[in-house]
């Protein structure tokens, strides 16, 4: 009986640590490079979200407060919100009616309801999709680096300042 309850604990402990190594769920369209791309956007999503959802809502024009609502009202990630606004964009629904309708039927991929919602594979619109979300990754990892940079060149002028004002009498007075 022991044996067998330190097994089941260790089988436990194995499979827990196993999940959490592994990523969160991403978008599925059936493509596989729009599919990659995807999981890129939802790591520079959770990178810095605020440059996320501004981006997505200046792209694709759906009011951030849009986007924030599709969210909250579906508990969908990054990269399924980015898939709702980018289709909601294409067909002239609300991001929150697509999204709603995606999480409602979760289990068919972003392939089957883009389909269903007018994208054909392979037309201009599906090649739109996939440009679109190739251009906003770009667009994402430009951002990210301009972002570090300034923030490393602020950091070098405050050590800068710093430095200089203990060369000003900012040492001991005796």
């Amino acid at each position: 009986m022991r044996t067998l309850l330190s097994w089941s604990l260790g089988m436990l402990l194995l499979a827990g640590a196993a999940n959490a190594g592994s990523p969160a769920p991403s978008a599925r369209t059936g493509d596989r490079s729009l599919d990659r791309t995807l999981q890129s956007i939802s790591a520079e999503a959770n990178a810095n979200p605020s440059d996320f959802w501004a981006a997505v809502s200046k792209l694709h024009g759906v009011p951030e407060a849009d986007i924030q609502s599709a969210r909250q009202s579906t508990g969908l990630g990054p990269a399924d919100i980015y898939m709702s606004s980018a289709i909601a964009h294409i067909t002239g629904r609300s991001i929150v009616t697509v999204a709603e309708e995606y999480h409602r039927n979760e289990g068919k991929g972003w392939g089957v309801m883009a389909k269903e919602m007018g994208i054909k594979p392979g037309s201009p619109e599906f090649h739109r999709l996939k440009a679109d979300a190739s251009g906003s990754l770009s667009h994402l990892k430009v951002a990210k680096k301009n972002r570090q940079q300034h923030e490393k060149a602020k950091l070098a002028q405050e050590r800068k300042a710093k430095s200089e004002g203990k060369g000003k009498g900012g040492g001991k007075s005796y």
